[in-house]
């Protein structure tokens, strides 16, 4: 019934293309609305979450970090009740004789006591101050810390702390102070006063703590009110603006408040990005931790600025829609046209339609894929003759490798036998280069493989010109495992000494000198043969990059007038299999000033 609603109404002339318009646009309205009360309810209830998480996980890190302080401060206590240790750090009548058992009992004592109570990794040292007169570790005597601040601070407090800055870790360190009362000690045995202990710790084992959502830890000292701590912050590229905004909100913050807020940070490049941050306070130590939250990618707020996105485009496009309904009909019609005469095999349409909207640019296409698939029909022809003429060469030079194989390794291993080493050398070499060019199995090998190829060929050379020929191969570790098509340095070598070394290559005092490196850019591999050679004039090299560039692979023998036939094969070969993007450079400063020319390919592994 709904279609025959429907049919009625278009055979009225109700179901025209305006009206189903200005329909079209009302129900986006509508379901904008409605989608916009969804995400937004959902925002609040999502962020409400968070802040609920973010609160629970703050609460957990001050827990740990305040589990530790106990611990150390347990441990003092342990050691400072036991009798072992209050019966003896405060005598003065020991002996230099028994002076040395005293203390080796001292400190297997006190490494009983904590080695249950905390890990000794956590803590930098655990020193106990004794009117002994000894001094080696765990041990120190009183007389050395009588003066300062913190130990007269102990006669009136049990326990004190204070900051130091160590340039061992280049971190600071905490000390956690505690007295050893002398109760319950024979007065004869003892100096009026107290003793005391420290443990120092780094504040990069105490306050380090797995913290979930990727939370940044500040940590700052009520009383000094200086930062004490920061996690690592070398993940955010941003990490120095938002450190100084924390310090900020530290100093116009009220001690003991807990809040949750969020700062915006702009980065290096100007983009915005939200932290949240929970404060909570370290009572143990008189200390306020600042949790920063690295922002999140899913937070329901982006998905409200989506919603109200898709409405404003939807909007956007039906009125435009509208407005040029008229002009769509008529140039829509046009296209169809063009689109029911299409002729792959003609290269020209008649004048394009024009207009820079969508119709425009698909009567545009239209014709550049005209155009494209005529091209495509050239290629595909000149890479089949290509293939064609490969074969037939291949059939022509046809030879069983083995035969050759095993022929050169017995000239080679005769020519050792006689004492030959340099021509069996050169036989090994020349062998490897025919096995590495006959095995066609692989179209791609490693830029290894084919730096190993290339160094059999030069060596090949070296020995032939040794006083007018050097060589030098510079590629660094991490390009070898790439991958490039096979025998692709090899034509354009021999293209240097064809040309560039052919009247240098022969006088006795020549100094030629050919070198290999290679570099990545973004994700192309770039290999470099540079020589100082003969060079080329600027107005022959203008002529072969030209002829590189063209858009259709020109012919073998285009640019072989001069020779440089390996040049063509070598570029033709990259540009059919990677794309126009990728193939052969050449750049000479003149004549007689040598040149380089580059092999540009995709730089996977």
């Amino acid at each position: 019934m709904l279609v025959k609603f429907l049919k009625r109404l278009q055979k009225k002339g109700i179901l025209s293309m305006r009206f189903m318009m200005i329909l079209t646009l009302i129900t986006v309205f509508v379901a904008s609305i409605g989608i916009s009360y969804l995400v937004k309810n959902e925002t609040t209830r999502i962020n409400q979450e968070m802040e609920k998480l973010y609160s629970d996980v703050a609460e957990l890190y001050v827990g740990n970090v305040n589990n530790k302080i106990d611990s150390y401060i347990t441990a003092m206590g342990v050691v400072s009740i036991n009798n072992t240790v209050r019966e003896n750090i405060f005598r003065t009548d020991v002996t230099d004789m028994d002076l040395q058992a005293l203390g080796n009992t001292l400190r297997q004592s006190i490494n009983e006591i904590v080695y249950y109570l905390y890990k000794q990794n956590e803590v930098v040292s655990h020193k106990i101050y004794t009117y002994l007169p000894i001094t080696g570790y765990p041990l120190y005597e009183v007389a050395d810390i009588k003066e300062t601040k913190w130990f007269q601070t102990l006669a009136s407090e049990k326990n004190t702390w204070w900051y130091q800055y160590s340039s061992v870790t280049n971190s600071k360190h905490i000390s956690l102070a505690g007295s050893i009362e002398s109760f319950n000690i024979q007065t004869d045995h003892m100096e009026p006063g107290y003793s005391c202990q420290v443990i120092t710790i780094d504040t990069n084992t105490l306050f380090e703590s797995e913290v979930h959502y990727g939370a940044k830890v500040f940590i700052f000292d009520n009383e000094s009110k200086e930062l004490v701590y920061n996690s690592s912050l070398k993940n955010i590229s941003n990490g120095s603006k938002l450190s100084e905004q924390v310090e900020e909100m530290y100093r116009n913050a009220v001690a003991g408040v807990n809040t949750y807020d969020n700062i915006k940070v702009i980065d290096s490049e100007g983009n915005k990005a939200s932290y949240s941050i929970a404060v909570r306070q370290i009572g143990k130590i008189d200390a306020t931790a600042f949790l920063v939250f690295v922002p999140q990618k899913n937070r329901a707020s982006d998905k409200l600025w989506i919603s109200y996105g898709i409405a404003a485009v939807s909007f956007t496009l039906m009125a435009i829609l509208i407005g040029y309904n008229w002009l769509y009909r008529k140039r829509l019609n046009t296209l169809i046209g063009r689109m029911d005469s299409f002729d792959e095999k003609s290269i020209y349409l008649i004048s394009p339609m024009g207009g820079n909207d969508e119709l425009g640019r698909l009567d545009r296409h239209l014709l550049m894929m005209q155009g494209r698939i005529h091209t495509l029909i050239q290629e595909e022809y000149m890479a089949h003759i290509q293939m064609v003429t490969a074969k037939q060469e291949a059939l022509m030079t046809c030879i069983n490798p083995h035969f050759l194989y095993n022929t050169l390794n017995i000239i080679s291993a005769m020519a050792c036998m006689e004492g030959a080493d340099c021509a069996a050398d050169m036989i090994g070499s020349l062998s490897d280069m025919f096995r590495y060019s006959s095995d066609v199995s692989r179209d791609e090998v490693l830029l290894e493989e084919e730096l190993k190829n290339i160094s059999d060929y030069l060596y090949i050379q070296g020995l032939r010109y040794q006083d007018v020929f050097h060589y030098q191969l510079m590629v660094p570790d991490e390009l070898m495992r790439s991958r490039v098509p096979k025998i692709i340095l090899q034509p354009l070598v021999e293209n240097v000494f064809k040309h560039a070394f052919k009247n240098q290559i022969t006088h006795e005092k020549a100094a030629c000198k050919l070198l290999i490196w290679a570099e990545k850019k973004e994700q192309k591999l770039i290999i470099h043969i540079e020589d100082n050679g003969s060079g080329i004039s600027a107005d022959r090299l203008d002529w072969i990059n030209n002829h590189l560039k063209q858009e259709y692979y020109p012919k073998i023998t285009t640019i072989s007038e001069g020779g440089s036939i390996g040049i063509q094969n070598t570029h033709n070969r990259i540009r059919l299999k990677y794309g126009a993007d990728y193939g052969i450079s050449i750049d000479s400063k003149g004549e007689n000033m040598g040149s380089i020319v580059s092999i540009i390919v995709p730089y996977h592994v």
